[in-house]
């Protein structure tokens, strides 16, 4: 299809379509606006925490090192239970992964001692834990594959009563109705489910503008921003930099450029767009700023540092983002300190299973958390 211009020019009074595309036009300019200012904030954050957040949270590495060298002592003891055991290697493995990016060293040297009382347990050499872990990243999971669930071990030691329906089950909320795996193979309703093309997708039209409608708009625009048409100094120098920018849109075939360009400086009541031309461009503005929220998803969620900068110090207001940065550094001051004191704690094997068991507790019911990202310290 090929725009053409229509024959009358568009009243004054703006039809309903046509106040529809300026609002998708407002809403994709304002979109990509606001995606350029969270990048930037973005930025700014990711260097505030490399100045005045990662010096604090590096300070976390003596408790954490501490905590480590403590519950690889308590892993020798023999009179722990299996769901015991296997929750506090979980444990160590927790702390030695919150060192390794602050002290590599010290992280390494950690997990050559946790290696070292794990090959003891195991009755191996250290020298063949490794291939050990290579059929499983937590060697515990393969060894305590020969006893029962540990959830009912756990229920067993705890209320000493057996629980026939502590287990979990591989479909826990019945999904197909029997409790069982569903062979899907051949039922139609996954039929070509995963196939090449997107049965949703849409074709885009092709050749929308045609090039005697953008050269007319393209000339309306520069008549309107030609600065030798201009007296005033500061004018001038302020349309000869948007005539540079619309030279740079029609070198690049920049469309919604130019539209953008001609829209703020000529006007929409001038744009002479056919009604099914000004429907199709609806449809092109709305697919584009649905791309453009998808895009802020991208920007967010690339990485989890921009996340967990995003959930728990951004804001639009920068004494705001001050504010969180702020109480930020104090949470991480105050868990150092909690952390020596709970290390201090832990004396006897009587004070860690209780710890154990809470862990474990906590760990059962952290899938229906429905919080993504934590920002204790990264």
């Amino acid at each position: 299809m090929h725009i053409t211009l229509s024959e009358n020019v568009v009243s004054p009074q703006k039809s309903p379509l046509q106040k529809r595309f300026e609002k998708l036009w407002r809403q994709v300019k304002n979109q990509q606006l606001a995606n350029a200012r969270l990048k930037n904030e973005l930025a700014e954050l990711h260097q505030t925490y490399h100045e005045s957040i990662l010096p604090v949270e590096q300070l976390t590495e003596q408790p954490y090192t501490e905590l480590a060298q403590r519950l690889i002592v308590f892993f020798s003891r023999k009179s722990l239970a299996q769901w015991q055991r296997h929750e506090l290697g979980q444990w160590i493995l927790e702390c030695i992964e919150h060192i390794e990016p602050l002290n590599p060293l010290k992280s390494h040297e950690l997990t050559t001692a946790y290696h070292q009382v794990l090959a003891d347990f195991l009755a191996i050499e250290v020298e063949d834990l490794e291939e050990v872990m290579n059929h499983s990243a937590d060697p515990l999971d393969e060894f305590f594959a020969q006893f029962d669930d540990l959830g009912k071990a756990f229920q067993d030691s705890v209320n000493d009563t057996d629980h026939p329906d502590a287990a979990f089950q591989d479909d826990l909320f019945g999904i197909f109705g029997n409790g069982e795996d569903r062979d899907t193979g051949d039922d139609p309703i996954f039929e070509d489910f995963f196939t090449s093309e997107d049965p949703l997708e849409k074709p885009r039209e092709q050749n929308l503008f045609s090039d005697k409608w953008l050269r007319t708009i393209f000339r309306r625009t520069a008549n309107a921003l030609h600065p030798d048409k201009e007296r005033n100094d500061a004018i001038r120098k302020e349309k000869e930099g948007l005539m540079a920018q619309l030279l740079i849109t029609r070198q690049e075939n920049d469309v919604f450029g130019l539209l953008n360009l001609y829209m703020q400086h000529v006007g929409s009541e001038d744009l002479l767009i056919t009604h099914e031309t000004m429907e199709k461009l609806c449809e092109q503005l709305k697919e584009q700023k649905d791309q453009l929220v998808e895009e802020k998803d991208q920007i967010l969620y690339e990485n989890p540092m921009n996340a967990a900068l995003y959930e728990s110090l951004h804001s639009r207001s920068k004494k705001t983002r001050d504010k969180n940065i702020e109480r930020h550094i104090r949470g991480v001051q105050a868990s150092i300190q909690d952390l020596l004191e709970f290390v201090a704690s832990l004396r006897n094997l009587t004070v860690l299973k209780r710890h154990l068991e809470q862990r474990y507790e906590q760990n059962r019911f952290a899938m229906f958390d429905d919080r993504p990202f934590e920002f204790d310290v990264f």
